[in-house]
């Protein structure tokens, strides 16, 4: 309802006009609606992420091992790995150094769904213009844990729903740390910056 809100003002404030009455009387179905739509774009971000998270990260075995339950293991035991270390969402450099939310899979699933040449391509809207946003860093990692989730319970990638609880869990848990990072003087700036370059990259 409160996105349904800011569209409505925003819809007023560019000038238009919605029929006497029509938002009082459709706003539930106008509602649904949007809710619907947003579901189905979750869907389509997990549809890309589920293209890019298996090559970002590696999660195939080595050629040397040909027994398929091991291969299987293995994966299993790298996703398993990945979500332990939490080295899922951040990047180290040649140097050493460590990256918050740096990790290229986020990068590149940031630009290919929010910044495409789709004409519902979200960066025609000016809160994606200067930068990626938070929210959007947050639904993006914790898609990417859905995805090693699964590859962690099964070795390969499945269309299924996770347990809602499992995810809100780990959504919440990520948006703390990316609150974390943001409020700390060094990384929170490091992290603005590189959210910019992000944008400005896509624009």
């Amino acid at each position: 309802m409160e996105t349904l809100v800011e569209m409505v003002i925003k819809y007023k404030d560019d000038g238009l006009e919605l029929e006497a009455g029509f938002y009082l009387e459709h706003k539930r179905s106008m509602a649904t609606i949007l809710f619907n739509d947003t579901q189905t774009f979750h869907s389509e971000i997990k549809k890309i992420a589920a293209c890019i998270v298996p090559f970002e990260y590696g999660l195939y075995p080595p050629k040397n091992i040909d027994d398929n339950a091991k291969r299987l293991e293995f994966i299993k035991r790298k996703a398993t790995q990945l979500l332990e270390t939490s080295s899922n969402y951040h990047h180290t450099r040649l140097q050493g150094r460590t990256s918050n939310f740096a990790h290229p899979a986020l990068k590149k699933i940031c630009l290919t769904v929010y910044y495409c040449t789709s004409v519902k391509s979200l960066h025609q809207f000016v809160e994606f213009q200067a930068s990626v946003p938070i929210k959007v860093l947050a639904l993006v990692t914790t898609i990417i844990c859905h995805i090693l989730m699964t590859f962690k319970k099964h070795g390969v990638a499945k269309n299924e729903t996770l347990c809602g609880e499992e995810v809100k869990v780990a959504y919440d848990n990520l948006t703390c740390l990316i609150n974390q990072v943001w409020s700390d003087d060094y990384h929170g700036s490091k992290l603005d910056k590189m959210l910019q370059d992000w944008a400005k990259a896509g624009m």
